[in-house]
């Protein structure tokens, strides 16, 4: 896709392995998570340093795996300035999710 051929020459952060065939999920922070054939991995570092995408938001990067707080009572709050409360959020307290998107504002879209 022409997403993935603008992340050929961006870091990224490999969020998950599988096999079958052998792939590689790579988060690219906004510029989304694509799985690629490890073959096309050109380079690899392990390191705990922030990617220039996860300055902002910390170690959260698109396609980690996320279990959201079981507390309505302490999530309200925190919604403020960040799309507002919505009843039906309610039934995904406590369970797990996967970031599908972040924004410059520090909001996390759950798939």
């Amino acid at each position: 896709s022409d997403q993935m051929a603008f992340c050929l020459d961006c870091p990224g952060r490999v969020v998950e392995t599988l096999s079958s065939p052998p792939r590689a999920r790579v988060s690219h922070g906004g510029l989304g998570t694509f799985l690629w054939n490890p073959a096309a991995i050109t380079r690899a570092v392990s390191t705990a340093e922030p990617l220039p995408f996860e300055e902002q938001h910390g170690p959260i990067v698109v396609g980690d795996e996320v279990l959201l707080c079981a507390s309505q009572d302490q999530v309200v709050p925190l919604q403020v300035g960040h799309g507002g409360w919505s009843t039906r959020m309610a039934h995904c307290l406590g369970r797990y999710g996967r970031v599908a998107t972040l924004n410059n504002r520090g909001d996390v879209r759950l798939d």
